[in-house]
């Protein structure tokens, strides 16, 4: 691949199998993503540490199928797919346990979404598994990945005012260990 190609795109992701063929692809598939251009462009390559991050593959769609079985209400059933999955835990104290990849069609995205296996630390105890793509708590979690820092206790806190865009950023609040 050219060297001046953008550093997320020398990335590869080896991908599907050819239709009615028996052998995988040989090229590769590029996740594109403007943010990751912009950012490539101020000197951040988030490609490398990105791709250290485990891809979801079946255990992520198991996470979730564990999620929706375990749910106890009608509510709680699209609960791994909603917009709302974290900030459903703003304010409170979850564990993010480990965290996955997963590739995303999102427009205004990184092209990549993260699976999270959290502990709801303030509410049930119980293992859920919810899903994030904001630039923030995705930044902060791959990076956390990187350093070998998960589990890590943490806050998600969502702006109380939205963006240009209409979003609400969220980010999360590290909880460090007292000092002893």
């Amino acid at each position: 691949m050219a060297t001046d190609a953008p550093a997320h795109s020398r990335h590869p992701e080896v991908a599907e199998m050819a239709p009615e063929q028996d052998e995988p692809l040989t090229g590769m598939v590029v996740r594109s993503s403007h943010l990751l251009t912009r950012a490539e462009e101020m000197g951040l390559d988030l490609g490398p540490a990105l791709m250290n991050v485990p891809e979801a593959g079946d255990e992520g769609e198991l996470s979730i199928l564990r999620q929706i079985m375990s749910a106890t209400s009608v509510a709680e059933l699209d609960s791994p797919w909603t917009a709302e999955g974290l900030a459903v835990y703003a304010d409170r104290i979850i564990r993010v346990d480990a965290i996955r990849r997963a590739p995303s069609d999102f427009e205004d995205g990184l092209g990549w979404y993260l699976l999270l296996d959290i502990i709801d630390m303030d509410k049930d105890g119980e293992r859920h598994t919810i899903t994030t793509g904001s630039l923030s708590v995705c930044g902060q979690l791959i990076k956390a990945h990187a350093l070998g820092a998960l589990p890590l206790a943490v806050i998600p806190r969502r702006a109380k005012r939205p963006s240009r865009r209409g979003y609400f950023p969220m980010h999360l609040e590290i909880c460090l260990p007292a000092a002893s």
